[in-house]
Formats: structure tokens, C-alpha cells, sequence
């Protein structure tokens, strides 16, 4: 996130307002936050992965949004993710997005150790949510989480190569194409 702006808003404030923005924001109890703009090298990972996931989400009913599609979480944030992929079709809101299977965010924060985790490491206790990716736009190294039948986030972490595994999606892209040419 960028800078705080001064004044506090209404959810209601925020979403009629960023209809008219110039600059993205994103909303997080009733502060705005204006965002920074992104390096050539985190937009080409970004559509690395929106290419591989579109691939297959066309052919399940699933969509997948890259960057200006906002996700709200809970009454009183709303984020835009890098890449987010919606397979609800009753979740078709105009502005925003509230139950995606997957989202992912960078830069990549350190997290620790492996095993369970939730809320203390970042990760929404959003119910649609199957997974949250993580992508260094510096090398090749994720962290993806997943969420098991119990609820339970699982971390895999993934450096130089691997499997990023997607739930929902029938698709588990290799670490190598996601940051292919990069």
C-alpha cells in the first residue's frame, strides 16, 4: 500500500469516490490508501500468470482479473489483488469481487517456518478462498498458501522450480512459466 490519505470515509464514500479517482486506492477500515505503480518486471509476472490461468479458467466458467478489479473482504476492506480468479457466478458485482478461489499479491513478505497458519500470517479467513499466492518480482521464489477441508492454510514454499498448485481451477502452472522471460 501507498500513502494514507488524510480523511477517514464510509464504505459507501470510498466506492462512489474511486469511480472518479485518478489513482487507485484501497480501502481498509474506513482509511484510503492511494497505490504506488508497479515495475515492468512485477507487470510481466503478472500477466505470466494471468496468461497461464486464463488458459483453463475459460473452459470452467471461472474468471481471471488482473490488477483493477477490486476484492472486498469482510464489510470494510477492499483490495486490488495482482491477480485474482472468481468461479461464483453469483458473485458479479460491477466494482468489486468478494468470493475468489485464488488471489495474489506482491512483493513477497517473509511469512516463517511451514505448517499450518491464518490471520497472524496475512491470510483472510475469506470461506471462497482456496488459495493465496505470493510472487517475488525479483527471482523466482513463491509462497503459495492453501487452505485444507479443516480450513486450515498450508505454505509451500517454491525456489527456482516447482509446482504452484490452484485448487478450484484444474490447473497447476510450474514456477519456470510463471516467470518465464523475466
Amino acid at each position: 500500500m501507498g500513502a494514507v490519505l488524510d480523511r477517514r470515509m464510509t464504505v459507501a464514500e470510498y466506492l462512489e469516490t474511486e469511480r472518479r479517482s485518478s489513482v487507485k486506492r484501497e480501502y481498509v477500515q474506513g482509511r484510503v490508501y492511494a497505490l504506488a505503480g508497479a515495475s515492468e518486471r512485477h507487470a510481466r509476472l503478472v500477466t505470466n500468470l494471468v496468461g497461464l490461468l486464463w488458459s483453463v479458467a475459460r473452459k470452467t466458467g471461472c474468471w481471471v482479473y488482473a490488477a483493477d478489479m477490486k476484492l472486498r473482504v469482510g464489510q470494510d476492506r477492499f483490495y486490488y489483488p495482482d491477480v485474482m480468479v472468481v468461479c461464483d457466478p453469483e458473485d458479479r458485482e460491477e466494482y468489486y469481487h468478494d468470493a475468489p478461489v485464488l488471489r495474489g499479491r506482491g512483493p513477497l513478505p517473509h511469512y516463517g517456518g511451514g505448517g499450518p497458519t491464518g490471520e497472524a500470517a496475512g491470510l483472510p479467513g475469506h470461506p471462497h478462498l482456496l488459495g493465496y499466492l505470493l510472487l517475488d518480482s525479483d527471482r523466482a521464489h513463491a509462497d503459495s498458501y492453501r487452505r485444507d477441508a479443516d480450513g486450515l492454510w498450508w505454505r509451500e514454499e517454491l525456489r527456482g522450480a516447482g509446482v504452484v498448485k490452484v485448487d478450484g481451477l484444474g490447473t497447476d502452472p510450474d514456477l519456470e512459466e510463471v516467470y518465464e522471460g523475466l
